[in-house]
């Protein structure tokens, strides 16, 4: 598990936190599954898409997103809604649209297999490729 916090998760028979650059991480080796739970909005456009290659690229079956994304009809509310959070906290944040996030998922050759909306905020994608050895969470 891939975390900035080790303090959140107790490590496991099969659960241990690692503190390490998400874009960068190599664990010479290939989980079996990862899941990314809230990470798209604190990364560049151009981040984006690396964590989510650098991601798919060490998982062997699926990978499951769980992200805050925004409908598309909702663009300039979500700009508002970044404005006023690097404003108050400094950190520019880019939150990324149902289809964007969708897109990204296609675009880098995953299935997806589920979806599931919740309150029209929450987006889970379900994905999988490839044919392990452990779980990845970020």
């Amino acid at each position: 598990m891939i975390d900035l916090d080790d303090t959140k998760f107790v490590e496991g028979q099969n659960i241990k936190n690692i503190r390490a650059d998400i874009l960068t991480f190599d664990p010479n080796v290939r989980f079996d599954y990862s899941i990314s739970r809230n990470v798209f909005h604190y990364l560049t456009p151009e981040k984006q898409e690396k964590f989510i290659n650098n991601v798919f690229d060490n998982t062997r079956f699926g990978v499951l997103l769980i992200n805050y994304t925004f409908d598309e009809k909702e663009r300039i509310r979500r700009r508002e809604l970044e404005e006023i959070l690097e404003k108050n906290t400094g950190i520019e944040r880019h939150y990324m649209t149902h289809d964007e996030l969708i897109n990204l998922v296609l675009k880098n050759g995953w299935e997806i297999k589920r979806m599931h909306l919740i309150q029209s905020r929450i987006l889970i994608i379900d994905c999988s490729l490839r044919t392990g050895s452990g779980l990845m969470m970020m």
